[in-house]
């Protein structure tokens, strides 16, 4: 079974690769025309950035999260001492 799960973890990894691969080669990434190159960014940022940037303002800020672990952590600490 040990083998068996390399070789398919190899096959997974080439076939992604290989896809990555043509996925540039069709999409004519690295031709020298310049044209292609900035038609392709400009479809880029206009249905995949968005996305990407919608959903970054969603996330909460650093200090949220310092202050949202510190109070769980110290009402489990509470929780065990009343405990014991």
């Amino acid at each position: 079974m040990g083998i068996l799960w390399k070789i398919s973890r190899w096959t997974f990894r080439v076939g992604l690769f290989a896809g990555a691969v043509k996925l540039s080669i069709d999409n004519d990434i690295w031709s020298l025309k310049t044209d292609k190159g900035s038609d392709l960014y400009a479809k880029l940022k206009e249905y995949i950035l968005p996305g990407t940037i919608v959903f970054a303002k969603k996330l909460p800020t650093a200090q949220e999260m310092q202050f949202g672990i510190g109070k769980y952590w110290n009402c489990g600490v509470n929780k065990h001492l009343q405990f014991l």
